[in-house]
């Protein structure tokens, strides 16, 4: 099986409404360590959230969870860094209201 590194994935990053210490807390938890490709960030102010348009409003989970949360969500960039070495089609970007 080819690590992600070997399929061409440089980083992912991981990000919450939540503060850094909770991020640092949850990777730890997660067994991700600095060293990785793996980054946890947090969003405390909910502004990444949202300027990517992924901010969750549906009335049921805020009901439970308060204003202000993430829905779940997946995002692909890549950059070409030839021409002889084009970036690989991307699948479309999902959004999911679940919680």
């Amino acid at each position: 099986m080819m690590t992600l590194s070997e399929m061409g994935i440089d980083e992912i990053i991981v990000f919450c409404v939540d503060n850094a210490a909770v991020m640092d807390a949850w990777a730890k938890d997660q067994g991700i360590d600095d060293k990785g490709i793996i980054t946890f960030m947090g969003d405390p102010r909910g502004e990444l959230t949202k300027a990517l348009g992924v901010e969750m409003t549906h009335p049921g989970p805020c009901g439970k969870l308060g204003p202000g949360r993430c829905k779940r969500f997946r995002y692909h960039t890549a950059a070409p860094t030839s021409t002889s070495n084009p970036p690989l089609p991307l699948p479309s970007t999902s959004t999911s209201t679940s919680t």
